[in-house]
């Protein structure tokens, strides 16, 4: 899967987050044509595998010293029966050390779906939060509670996924929903 064209600006952190549901054992490799070939470093485990065959992926990079225009591409090892790819621009962020903790969990068949991260936030942070689900999570983005702002949502029936962001870092949000196959990345925002 690959983004279309845009520009990664200079000293500007993204996170990267990818869906797939695809086969047991899958990966996923990221890469990108910015001049510089910058750095993709993963976010707390990188990956979280749930329901057999569906998989998440949560990697961030940083823009070099000059604005760069390309793609960002994620290659699934395994092929896939429906994929996301969501790119996530930063601001205000701590350049060298952009992510706080993070948090990987999911859920079979169940609901709310969860997205906890293991220690209180410090004050000051931001959170931005992946939802996926193996199957489609409804026509419209999940409800966050507390309230957070959906970025991005895409739903079929072969998967969901969804990007969320709230200025003000919270330890436990969860999304309401019906029983079904999801797992989420918690990522909170080191400013």
């Amino acid at each position: 899967m690959t983004t279309s064209s845009f520009t990664l600006k200079a000293n500007t952190t993204y996170i990267v987050f990818a869906f797939t549901e695809s086969a047991t054992g899958d990966s996923a490799t990221f890469s990108s044509t910015f001049s510089g070939s910058p750095v993709f470093t993963p976010i707390g485990a990188g990956s979280l595998n749930y329901n057999s065959n569906d998989y998440e992926f949560g990697q961030w990079i940083n823009g070099g010293a000059t604005d760069s225009t390309g793609t960002i591409t994620v290659t699934f090892a395994k092929a896939t029966h429906q994929a996301y790819l969501q790119v996530v621009k930063l601001s205000g962020n701590n350049l060298a050390v952009p992510i706080e903790q993070s948090a990987y969990t999911s859920g079979n068949n169940t609901n709310p779906y969860t997205a906890n991260l293991p220690a209180p936030p410090t004050a000051g942070d931001q959170e931005v939060v992946f939802l996926s689900g193996g199957e489609d999570l409804g026509a419209t983005a999940p409800p966050a509670t507390p309230s957070m702002v959906n970025i991005v949502y895409a739903h079929a029936s072969g998967g969901s996924a969804g990007t969320y962001a709230n200025g003000t870092a919270t330890q436990n949000t969860s999304f309401a929903g019906s029983n079904h196959h999801w797992g989420t990345i918690a990522v909170e925002i080191n400013n």
